[in-house]
């Protein structure tokens, strides 16, 4: 796919994960976060 635009015009970095993968790994970091 055509990804490139992505660092270009937003400043961002595609992820290359599944979404239920990247829930599962930050998860936690938000718990933490809002106290939980």
């Amino acid at each position: 796919g055509d990804t490139n635009f992505m660092p270009v015009l937003a400043e961002t970095r595609v992820m290359v994960e599944h979404l239920d993968a990247a829930w599962q790994r930050l998860r936690p970091l938000f718990d933490e976060a809002l106290g939980g």
